[in-house]
């Protein structure tokens, strides 16, 4: 991603189907926690196919279970 003043930019160069295959799992599972991710407001949806991440240490928290 790119570090920007208000988050990092990321480019999604695959699809959900893409990844829940990659990573072995259903594509509703790969749904589920991105909305959950938005919820939270860890991600927000920037384009189709790019996101935003406000806050990466919170991110790297929420993914280390804490």
């Amino acid at each position: 991603g790119v570090a920007t003043a208000d988050g990092v930019e990321l480019r999604l160069e695959r699809t959900q189907e893409e990844l829940s295959l990659e990573i072995g799992t259903a594509r509703e599972s790969v749904s589920r926690a991105m909305r959950e991710l938005k919820r939270t407001g860890l991600v927000e949806t920037r384009t189709r196919n790019s996101l935003r991440i406000p806050d990466i240490a919170k991110l790297r928290s929420r993914a280390n279970g804490r």
